[in-house]
């Protein structure tokens, strides 16, 4: 009789994948400065202990969060790049991906953390740090394979290039999520990387 009641008192409607989706557009759309774990549960009508009993805190929801947005977004950006794509070509994609119209919301929920490290916990800081990091390797890949190839000025180093693509695409997705004009952040960007491509003439 106890188990019946055990099983019939409290079922479980917690949903961890709903609720760390609607965090992540929330956080993404809004900037995680702008959203607080209460307004979090009152959106998804979930309780504010159901989350700390799932991910151990906000903290914990927003490493999961981050997580998801590697997979949706961050893999995407990885693979821009193939073996035979001179440098201007995949400097071209990744900013079309950067700029592309779609439903999801625009800039990139990176970012917005990285410029809000007081709502950041220890876990979701090197979390953060970790993705970062994946994604500056990918542009020093780019750098020292255009080098190598005569693509960019010679004067430049590849730790140059490297900081240089990672601050112009953190500006553009910035530029992106405040709603500015896209052939005018598309052209902007274009004229930065002038100044770094060889003349192929």
């Amino acid at each position: 009789m106890d188990v019946e009641k055990k099983k019939r008192g409290r079922p479980r409607t917690f949903d961890r994948k709903q609720v760390v989706e609607q965090a992540m557009l929330g956080y993404w759309e809004e900037g995680p400065q702008s959203l607080s774990i209460n307004e979090i549960c009152r959106r998804i009508g979930v309780s504010k202990p159901a989350i700390y009993r799932e991910f151990g805190g906000e903290d914990g929801l927003m490493v999961s969060v981050l997580r998801d947005y590697e997979s949706l977004m961050t893999q995407q950006l990885l693979m821009l790049s193939a073996d035979g794509d001179s440098f201007a070509v995949v400097l071209n994609n990744i900013l079309s991906f950067m700029t592309q119209d779609r439903e999801i919301p625009t800039g990139c929920l990176l970012v917005k953390m990285r410029l809000s490290p007081d709502r950041l916990g220890e876990k979701s800081r090197e979390k953060l740090r970790e993705i970062r990091s994946r994604i500056r390797q990918f542009y020093t890949s780019l750098a020292k394979k255009a080098i190598q190839r005569g693509e960019i000025k010679d004067t430049f180093s590849v730790d140059l290039v490297t900081h240089f693509l990672e601050n112009q695409f953190a500006m553009v997705l910035i530029q992106m999520s405040e709603g500015e004009d896209v052939t005018m952040i598309r052209e902007q960007v274009q004229l930065a990387f002038s100044g770094l491509l060889k003349d192929s003439s």
